[in-house]
């Protein structure tokens, strides 16, 4: 997160409720970009059982960071 401290725009995957090897749970993602005071989030990568709970993703997100979090879908883009 040294790398991300001030940036506007951090990117990140949130693919599990739980944290396991290589994913990261929207609980640790939150405070993890408040803490390097970034702007704003997007986050990518949802496996098909997670679409229809990006809702759900982002709400935990949102209790641990104020800023703007986009809830990104394949193909889509983002103004930076």
């Amino acid at each position: 997160m040294d790398l991300a401290r001030g940036a506007d725009l951090f990117i990140s995957t949130v693919a599990v409720l739980e944290r396991h090897s290589i994913h990261v749970a929207p609980d640790e993602v939150g405070p993890a970009v408040t803490g390097a005071g970034v702007n704003r989030m997007a986050v990518v990568h949802w496996p098909t059982k997670f679409e229809s709970n990006t809702d759900d993703f982002k709400k935990i997100m949102q209790n641990y960071y104020d800023g703007e979090v986009t809830i990104m879908e394949d193909f889509s883009t983002l103004e930076v």
